[in-house]
């Protein structure tokens, strides 16, 4: 049974998911600019460990913008937008921006 509330539903789902992308998006970005700043305090490795931040930040804001608008439109269509293969690729993301982020810590 779908009704209209089921459809507001199922788009206010939608932004929540792409604000947490968001979210995630703009923390990796910290991780960033807090490598640069230490890159900045003369610990010029630090470039090498900002890198995969600035990437997987960058990936994660273009993608999830991407994906809101195709969620949108599926769900509009009345079709599930569901992908695990983009799940697993932002949790590797985020695993990779977190190793990255251990080592900046340990290693300094």
């Amino acid at each position: 049974m779908t009704s209209a509330a089921g459809s507001d539903s199922a788009g206010v789902q939608a932004e929540r998911t792409y604000l947490a992308w968001t979210r995630t998006g703009l923390a990796y970005l910290v991780v960033c600019a807090l490598f640069l700043r230490r890159a900045g305090e003369g610990q010029l490795w630090f470039i090498a460990l900002a890198a995969p931040a600035a990437g997987a930040a960058v990936g994660v804001l273009l993608r999830a913008h991407r994906r809101y608008v195709a969620m949108r439109t599926a769900i509009d269509a009345g079709d599930s937008p569901a992908d695990a293969r983009l799940i697993l690729t932002v949790a590797g993301a985020t695993a990779l921006v977190c190793l990255t982020g251990l080592i900046g810590v340990f290693v300094s």
